[in-house]
C-alpha cells in the first residue's frame, strides 16, 4: 500500500490516519510550528493528546525539523492544517513535495481575494506548489 505523508497533527488529520492504516497505509505524522507537544506525546506514549486516544502501530510522528524524512519516499501528501494554516502549508509543501506525488488537502472553507472573489481552500494551498508538478484542481487543467 502507500506511504502518506501528512503535515499538521491535529484533531482531524491524526483521526484520518485510522482508516488509513485499516486499509494497509502507513502514516507519517509532521506536526506543525504549533503541533511541538502532540508529536513529542505521541512519540513518548504513542497517544494523541487531543484525541485521548492509541494511534494504529502505522502511525509514526515526527517533528517540524524531521518532515524531509518523514516526506522521503511518500507517495501521497496530505495537508492537514486548520484553514488559518493554508499559505504556511502550501510553502512548507513546495519544499517536500517530489514530482509524481498525489496531494490531497482535508482544510475545508473559503479565502476572498482583494477583489472579493472567492477560491477554494486547495486552491490556496496549490499556489505555493511548483507548477511543474502538474499542479491541478478537480475539472481544471
Amino acid at each position: 500500500m502507500a506511504t502518506v505523508s501528512v503535515l499538521g497533527s491535529g484533531i482531524m488529520a491524526t483521526a484520518l490516519a485510522f482508516p488509513l492504516t485499516d486499509n494497509g497505509h502507513e502514516v507519517r505524522l509532521v506536526g506543525t510550528h504549533l503541533d511541538r507537544e502532540i508529536i513529542d506525546g505521541i512519540k513518548e506514549t504513542g497517544v494523541h493528546p487531543g484525541l485521548d486516544l492509541e494511534l494504529p502501530e502505522g502511525v509514526r510522528a515526527y517533528q517540524l525539523e524531521e518532515a524531509e524524512e518523514a516526506f522521503d519516499g511518500a507517495e501521497i501528501a496530505m495537508s492537514g492544517v486548520n484553514s488559518f494554516g493554508v499559505h504556511w502549508a502550501g510553502e512548507r509543501l513546495a519544499s517536500l513535495l517530489k514530482p509524481g506525488m498525489m496531494v490531497i488537502a482535508v482544510t475545508k472553507g473559503m479565502e476572498a481575494d482583494e477583489n472579493g472573489d472567492l477560491k477554494i481552500l486547495p486552491d490556496v494551498l496549490a499556489e505555493g506548489c511548483p507548477r511543474s508538478y502538474g499542479r491541478a484542481s478537480p475539472g481544471r487543467p
